[in-house]
């Protein structure tokens, strides 16, 4: 597997393809891709500004993957090796409550808090993750 760039459109058609439960990300700064050998996409990850933007906050709004092993962390990783090379200093990211986490602490991330449905904008709960990067 590699890491590869890929624009809004091929990204945004593989999480309409593959993610189980949200739509395409609308707010986009960047995204990074994981191919095989011979090309074929295998996950992507779409970085955007988070909804309380304090200019050094960057949010991590889809990881999609079809389920390649260890995709998802190599994503997230390459997200937080970019943020910090452009001067963030830290990245977040949500799930759903059930998820654990796993891809996620594999990348360095750490659970922040839990969201109750309550306080989100489309009533879910949420894990809030947060990785300082600068």
């Amino acid at each position: 597997m590699r890491l590869v760039p890929v624009d809004y459109a091929r990204a945004t058609a593989f999480v309409e393809r593959f993610h189980r439960t949200h739509p395409k990300a609308t707010v986009h700064k960047f995204s990074v891709g994981i191919e095989d050998r011979n090309g074929r996409l295998l996950g992507v990850a779409m970085a955007s500004r988070p909804r309380r933007d304090d200019r050094f906050t960057l949010e991590v709004a889809r990881c999609c993957t079809d389920g390649s092993k260890n995709a998802c962390s190599m994503l997230y990783g390459a997200v937080c090796r970019a943020a910090q090379a452009l001067g963030y200093r830290r990245v977040v990211t949500y799930t759903q409550t059930p998820e654990m986490g796993h891809s996620l602490k594999a990348a360095g991330f750490k659970l922040d808090r839990e969201l109750s449905d309550a306080q989100t904008t489309d009533g879910r709960s949420r894990k809030r993750w947060v990785r300082n990067v600068g």
